[in-house]
């Protein structure tokens, strides 16, 4: 294993290309959405008062 590059700045996608291209490891760019945000949260939160908490460990 060799060090290739040091990425220094976050806006250096096309240097990170550039570099995966020329070792083979990407092959085609694809663009994708964001995921979706759910709707509601999953679960409610409990309060438990801390020494309940610990009591079940």
């Amino acid at each position: 294993m060799r060090i290739i590059s040091f990425i220094e700045k976050k806006d250096q996608a096309d240097i990170i290309e550039r570099i995966l291209r020329h070792c083979g490891l990407l092959t085609e760019t694809k663009e994708r959405s964001p995921p979706e945000k759910p709707e509601t949260v999953p679960f409610e939160p409990v309060y438990m008062p801390i020494d309940e908490f610990l009591a079940n460990f």
